[in-house]
């Protein structure tokens, strides 16, 4: 074989690996982005666990938050990623292949939301969800018990006490309102 034809020969097999390595690499276009809201402030949510499953995957068992995960947000061995929102409640999802997802979100003291999407190929899709606050319920005492109940409003993000806000024990009478302490 002559020099040239050893070159030929090499740029042949190169430009063959190349177009093999495009022909099957997945193309990746779509993007989720948004913002998850408090309903009680009308303000951004931080902390709150944003979870994109594709419906393929969403009818398996999951636990939010289980930390089974290969620490790029992708839970190890699907396509199932999260996102913990910022400080002003935004997330992210980007390289999306185009199909169905399920969104679901959750936060400590708020009601869970999920979201059925179909993201089209090549689709940018801007998704704000609101989450309301879980009611807690406490088990009511019997009319002839006397009873002491203490505690502390807090504010779920700074965890500093609320002022102003009206508690009241379901089926009495007890009604009172908190101070800034």
């Amino acid at each position: 074989m002559k020099s040239a034809d050893i070159a030929l020969f090499g740029v042949l097999l190169c430009g063959s690996s190349v177009a093999a390595v495009s022909q099957n690499a997945p193309q990746y276009t779509g993007r989720i982005e948004g913002s998850v809201i408090a309903t009680e402030r009308s303000a951004g949510l931080s902390g709150a666990l944003v979870t994109l499953v594709p419906v393929a995957v969403a009818a398996e068992p999951y636990e939010n938050g289980n930390g089974n995960g290969n620490g790029n947000g992708d839970r190890a061995g699907s396509n199932i990623r999260s996102r913990t929102t910022g400080t002003t409640g935004e997330y992210r999802f980007e390289s999306l292949p185009p199909g169905k997802y399920k969104l679901r979100i959750t936060r400590n003291g708020y009601l869970p939301a999920e979201i059925d999407i179909e993201l089209a190929g090549g689709a940018d899709l801007n998704l704000s969800a609101r989450l309301e606050l879980e009611p807690v319920r406490l088990e009511p005492l019997p009319q002839d018990t006397t009873a002491v109940i203490t505690g502390r409003v807090t504010d779920a993000q700074t965890s500093l006490p609320v002022a102003n806000v009206e508690v009241t024990v379901e089926g009495t009478i007890v009604r009172s309102v908190t101070d800034a302490e």
